[in-house]
């Protein structure tokens, strides 16, 4: 449980966001966030329970500089000292980079809504059904990618990530890296062991139709991915 007072001067216009605190409490499994005013003694005013996304669209209104919509990125899932946890949708222009041997690709795909994780310099990538904000029991599914082992985590190879948070930068960075190998056999449903070739010839079809979550071996939950 904390406290949270946006840090806003007192003279500013915005009195509304920093004469206020809000509180998150959980219990179990649930969280509540709760909106308090501060009285004019300093004393904490009777409080109600928000919804989070009226928190957010609160800050973007205090936030009266050109750079407001940065200030909440909706695709971060989890920030801490430990890790850092976005969902992601390529642009659909975005190409896909596949060398194998003598077969090459470097063509856009239809991509899927990835779920990545970001521990020091290791990245791992999963994959969602849907573009909405998935909660902590959202099924997740083995991302369709090369170089990916079982746990998720990407063999980056000769990708360097970028030394900054910036979510756009890091994803691009490795989508733009040449992917060379399957690392996991089983990433497919209903496929025991998909070879290289096999992968190549389904990575191909998808230049022109859509990658199906029922083509891919569930993973788990989206808690069992950020564990």
């Amino acid at each position: 449980m904390f406290e949270f007072t946006a840090p806003f001067d007192s003279q500013d216009s915005q009195q509304r966001i920093d004469r206020t605190v809000y509180l998150l409490e959980q219990f179990g499994d649930k969280a509540f966030l709760s909106q308090m005013p501060v009285l004019d003694d300093g004393e904490i005013g009777q409080g109600h329970v928000i919804d989070p996304n009226q928190f957010i669209e609160t800050l973007r209104e205090a936030q009266n500089t050109d750079d407001s919509e940065g200030l909440i990125d909706r695709r971060l899932l989890v920030k801490n000292s430990k890790h850092m946890v976005w969902m992601y949708t390529p642009n659909p222009d975005q190409p896909f980079y596949y060398h194998h041997q003598n077969k090459r690709l470097a063509k856009p795909i239809y991509w899927p809504t990835f779920v990545f994780k970001r521990t020091g310099q290791s990245l791992s990538v999963c994959a969602l059904q849907h573009k909405t904000r998935p909660s902590l029991n959202t099924r997740v599914y083995h991302a369709p990618l090369p170089n990916v082992y079982e746990s998720g985590s990407i063999c980056l190879g000769g990708c360097v990530l970028p030394m900054t948070d910036d979510i756009d930068a890091i994803t691009e960075e490795y989508l733009n890296s040449v992917k060379t190998h399957l690392n996991v056999e089983g990433g497919f449903r209903g496929v025991d062991a998909m070879t290289d070739n096999q992968y190549f010839q389904y990575i191909q079809r998808k230049t022109k139709e859509k990658i199906k979550v029922s083509e891919l071996t569930p993973f788990g939950t989206l808690k069992d991915f950020i564990a």
